[in-house]
Order: C-alpha cells, then structure tokens, then sequence
C-alpha cells in the first residue's frame, strides 16, 4: 500500500495562491465593472444605507441587497440617484429578468459603457440614435432569459463587440 494519491506527489497535497489585485479607475476591467455593478444598482429596490449614506436598516430581496453590497465593496458608488427611473417591468418567474428604463439626470451617464450605448445607432436604421434623450433600458436576470436578445456585449474597455451564438454558448457555460 502507497499513499501516492495518484497525482505523482507521494500523497503530498500543494495548494496554489490565489493572487488579487485592486481594480482601480486605471484598470483595464473598470469600465466592465462599472457597467455591471450600475445595471445591478439600477434594476434594484432594495436599499442597504440611510439616504444620507451612513448605516441604515438592509431592506428589500437578499440578491438584491447581496447586489448592492458587492457595488459598495468595489468601491463604486450607486448610481440611482444619478437616474430618473421612467418605467419599471418587475422580475417574474415566467419572464426571469427586471428591466428598469431611466434616463441620467444631468444628461451624463455614470458609466463609459452606459454612455456610449445611449450613442449607439439602431441596428436595422443606422441612422436613427437607439435613444433620442439619453435613457436606456437596463436589464437583470437570468442568463437564458436574457442572452438570446444580445446582439453585443461590454469589452473591457466598456465599448461594444458584437455577440455571436459562440460567445452566447461561452456566456451560458460560465453561468
């Protein structure tokens, strides 16, 4: 009897180091993030902190709260106050996504990606602006539920690179 696991180290366990970094402004990932953490903050009623940001009482869904706790430890700031929120479609099970549409406040988007989206140019009349005012619909859900509408997604840099059924399958791979 060996106590050789098998893994050629003589029964002897290694463990790999996880390495982090801070992802900062300066940070190729920044714009992405940005783009993520501001759909979850503004397809989102639950609410972690007083209106004047400082302790409160954690109200609404535990995702929706968990959402907005993970925005915080990114140090990205929620961005619904920056937005007039102008229709709200509510999750459901059948439909398995929240679509909130809103248009930004001072006219500037929070994020890179937000801004160039609401530049963005209808697909089928390349002329005609997607947004007219600057709002836009923002989405949160389930993967299935949402990727088969997806003709782009957020590179890194928060511009927009066509999404193709490889990178559907990808997506949903990773889900």
């Amino acid at each position: 009897g060996s106590n050789d696991s098998g893994g050629g180290d003589g029964g002897r366990t290694s463990s790999t180091r996880k390495t982090t970094r801070q992802v900062t402004e300066k940070s190729m990932e920044f714009n992405a993030l940005s783009a993520l953490f501001g759909t979850a903050s503004i397809c989102n009623n639950a609410s972690v902190a007083d209106d004047d940001g400082t302790g409160g009482v954690p109200m609404g869904q535990p995702t929706e709260m968990a959402l907005l706790i993970g925005s915080a430890k990114a140090n990205l700031p929620d961005p619904r106050p920056m937005y007039h929120r102008l229709q709200e479609i509510p999750f459901s099970s059948d439909r398995k996504r929240m679509e909130v549409k809103c248009r930004p406040v001072g006219g500037a988007h929070t994020c890179t990606a937000f801004a160039l989206s609401a530049r963005r140019h209808s697909s089928t009349n390349g002329d005609v602006p997607i947004s007219s005012d600057g709002s836009l619909y923002f989405v949160k859900g389930m993967p299935e539920s949402i990727l088969g509408e997806c003709t782009t997604h957020t590179a890194a840099d928060g511009s927009a690179v066509p999404l193709g059924e490889r990178g559907r399958a990808r997506a949903l791979a990773q889900s």
